[in-house]
C-alpha cells in the first residue's frame, strides 16, 4: 500500500514537471541590454529591454556593480525616460526580480518576488495562492484562470498592483533590437512569468575573465572581480528558473 502511494505520488509530480514546463518566462531589464549579458545561456527566457529609460547615475562601472550585492530595496539606480509607468513604478519599488504569474487570459493571478536561493518554489507573495509552486498548479495543473476586476485600475504603488487586472501597455525592445508591446507579449495565450530585471549596460561581466590574462594590478583585479560577482549575482535567479521549472542545466 504505501509503494502504491509513493508511486501515485511520482506519477502526479512527473505529470506536473511535463506540464509546468508549458510555462512561458518573459524578463524585461530595467534600461538597455549589457553587452556582455549572453541571454543564450537561457533558452527558454524572451528577453527584452527599454533602452529609453536612462540611467542618472553617476557611478563606475565597480560602483554600480556593488549596488548589485547590497540587500534587497537598498540604494539603486535612478532611470528616468520612457515608458514613464515603468520610470515611476521603479522609483516606487525595487523591481529586481519582482514577477507577475498572468493567466491564460493576461490577467494578473500572482505577484512576488523571485529571490536568488536554489528554493524557488518556496517564495510567497500575493494572488490566486500565497506561494508561487501553488500558484503555478491552480493556474496550470489545474487549469484555473484568475477573476478580472474591470473596475481595477493599475497603481504602482500597490505591491498587488496586477492582481485581477492586465498589463498597462508601454513598449519593449527585444534581443535582436524588435519592438514589441508588453501586452502583445504577455497576452499571448498561455500562463506567462514576467519577471524584471536590472544589469547596467556599461558593466563587464567578463571582466574578471580578462583581468586574469591581462594582470594590471590590484585595483583592476578588485574591480573585475566586483563586477563579475555582480554578473553572478543577477544570473542567479535565471539559471534557477531554467533547471528548477525546465529542468535544464545552464553552462558557460
Amino acid at each position: 500500500m504505501g509503494k502504491t502511494i509513493i508511486l501515485c505520488v511520482l506519477i502526479s509530480y512527473s505529470l506536473f514537471a511535463q506540464e509546468i514546463s508549458s510555462l512561458k518566462v518573459v524578463a524585461v531589464g530595467i534600461g538597455a541590454k549589457n553587452p556582455t549579458f549572453v541571454e543564450k545561456k537561457f533558452p527558454h527566457i524572451e528577453f527584452y529591454y527599454t533602452p529609453e529609460l536612462i540611467s542618472k547615475a553617476e557611478l563606475s562601472e565597480t560602483g554600480k556593480s556593488a549596488l548589485a550585492l547590497l540587500a534587497e530595496d537598498a540604494t539603486r539606480e535612478v532611470f528616468e525616460g520612457k515608458p514613464e509607468l515603468l520610470s515611476k513604478w521603479w522609483d516606487e519599488r525595487d523591481l529586481r526580480f519582482y514577477s507577475t504569474l498572468f493567466d491564460k487570459n493576461g490577467v494578473g493571478a500572482w505577484q512576488g518576488k523571485l529571490n536568488r536561493s536554489d528554493d524557488l518554489m518556496a517564495i510567497n507573495g500575493k494572488g490566486v495562492e500565497s506561494g508561487f509552486e501553488d500558484a503555478l498548479e491552480y493556474l496550470i495543473e489545474d487549469g484555473k484562470v484568475a477573476e478580472f476586476d474591470s473596475d481595477k485600475k493599475f497603481n504602482y504603488e500597490a505591491f498587488d498592483c496586477l492582481i485581477e487586472t492586465k498589463m498597462p501597455d508601454f513598449e519593449i525592445i527585444s534581443v535582436d533590437g524588435v519592438k514589441k508591446s508588453i501586452k502583445s507579449v504577455v497576452e499571448n495565450g498561455n500562463t506567462t512569468l514576467l519577471v524584471f530585471f536590472q544589469i547596467p549596460s556599461s558593466v563587464d561581466l567578463n571582466a574578471a575573465k580578462k583581468e586574469v590574462k591581462e594582470e594590471s594590478g590590484f585595483g583592476g583585479f578588485l574591480s573585475a572581480m566586483t563586477q563579475s560577482a555582480a554578473g553572478s549575482h543577477w544570473e542567479s535567479t535565471f539559471i534557477n528558473i531554467e533547471s528548477i521549472i525546465f529542468e535544464h542545466k545552464v553552462t558557460e
